[in-house]
């Protein structure tokens, strides 16, 4: 296995799909319940910033995002079944975590379903705290400017 470092903005709309369709079933509930994938890989590919990992050729984790005045929302954090555990989803948050303190932006926003149960103690130990739940789900916000 050769992964290589972070990459910024490098996949297509192609990568996306396919790395999204690889990683459908982990997501809970399973990622094509609640968005089309290709149209969700369309919006990405055209409006988000991304954090990307690759293994050869091959986009293994995504982190993707948007800005909005001083908040960044993050959009995806998906990492392949067969790449999980090795931290790649963490060098990713951190990645974004250390341009933000940077950049002077105020938070990061995200969703997770409740029923999430691992992406809900992953963000929590990344110092994110739920501060609203509707529905099924849980909106977790970390402040970078405290």
């Amino acid at each position: 296995m050769s992964l290589s470092k972070v990459e910024i903005n490098t996949s297509s709309f192609k990568d996306i799909v396919a790395h999204l369709v690889r990683c459908n079933s982990s997501f809970k509930p399973e990622l094509s319940t609640y968005v089309d994938i290709p149209e969700y890989s369309k919006k990405l590919t055209e409006y988000s910033e991304r954090y990307e990992v690759w293994d050869n050729d091959k986009l293994i984790a995504l982190l993707a995002f948007y800005h909005k005045e001083s908040t960044i929302y993050i959009s995806n954090l998906s990492v392949e079944k067969d790449y999980q555990g090795a931290g790649i989803a963490s060098t990713l948050l951190n990645t974004l975590k250390n341009t933000l303190l940077n950049d002077e932006m105020d938070s990061i926003e995200l969703e997770v379903y409740k029923e999430n149960i691992i992406a809900k103690a992953f963000y929590e130990r990344h110092g994110f705290e739920v501060v609203s739940s509707l529905n099924n789900k849980l909106t977790l916000i970390l402040k970078t400017n405290v």
